[in-house]
């Protein structure tokens, strides 16, 4: 594998067509090690840490928004690509296509928020726990904590493996993020952009995979929002999907690559 240095970082393997995949908030590259490792001798993989998280850079006064993430995006993902997004890269990866249609042949969009709207986003993310429903709501407690995690990162990264049941790689990296770069994605692509209106644009193979226990998107949101022509496959697992249930991941992207296969 090779590291790109510069720009957005990604991870690169293989040989063939191209796939990239898109992590969640708060994700990495990492997240998607076991898809990769099921199915990496099919495709030339691309794995990319957006714009904000990981190893990628983290500027403070970007607008973290679709557009921003979009803009950093299509510098390094390559044309007639399947995209593989996770949560909030299943938005982006989506949005993608939507708005830029000859980077994308193909979609698989792994637990999409696909919520009906903003309050909808809200309230559901605010289920999620404490942390989560301040920073949702951008109280000045919830700036407070990510401040202090921002300036004790290594603390963070050496303490998460020990109290996550997360691989110790995506737990290290779940750390890898500023408030400006976690609050404005949540706020400006999870809670504010719609899928809807972008899966209505697209006229590509798309597989949605659902875990059925996804407590962060229940599944009659996604149910609600697919337009004709989307296959959902509803699976095993919650919300992380691509690390409890990767052979769903990586059986869904081989269906994307024949029925995108060109011709």
């Amino acid at each position: 594998m090779t590291p790109r240095r510069e720009g957005l970082h990604t991870v690169a393997w293989g040989s063939g067509r191209p796939v990239v995949f898109l992590h969640g908030l708060g994700g990495s590259t990492h997240i998607w090690d076991g898809v990769r490792s099921l199915s990496d001798d099919a495709y030339r993989g691309m794995a990319v840490d957006l714009l904000g998280f990981g190893r990628s850079p983290k500027p403070a006064d970007e607008s973290y928004d679709v557009q921003c993430h979009l803009r950093h995006l299509v510098t390094v993902i390559p044309a007639g690509s399947v995209v593989v997004g996770h949560s909030a890269g299943a938005l982006l990866a989506l949005a993608l296509a939507a708005q830029h249609p000859r980077f994308v042949r193909g979609l698989v969009l792994c637990s999409l928020p696909a919520y009906p709207d903003a309050a909808t986003a809200r309230r559901e993310v605010a289920r999620l726990g404490l942390l989560a429903r301040m920073t949702v709501r951008g109280t000045p407690t919830a700036r407070a904590i990510c401040w202090l995690m921002c300036h004790t990162r290594w603390i963070g990264m050496l303490a998460a493996p020990l109290v996550t049941r997360l691989p110790s790689a995506v737990a290290r990296d779940s750390v890898r993020h500023t408030y400006a770069s976690y609050d404005r994605t949540l706020r400006h692509v999870v809670v504010e952009h719609r899928a809807t209106a972008d899966l209505a644009r697209v006229d590509i193979p798309v597989v949605v995979v659902h875990g059925r226990d996804d407590d962060v998107v229940p599944l009659r949101y996604v149910q609600a929002a697919v337009s004709p022509g989307v296959t959902v496959r509803v699976v095993e697992g919650d919300h992380l999907v691509p690390l409890h249930n990767p052979e769903a991941c990586a059986a869904a992207l081989g269906d994307i690559l024949v029925q995108s296969n060109p011709v």
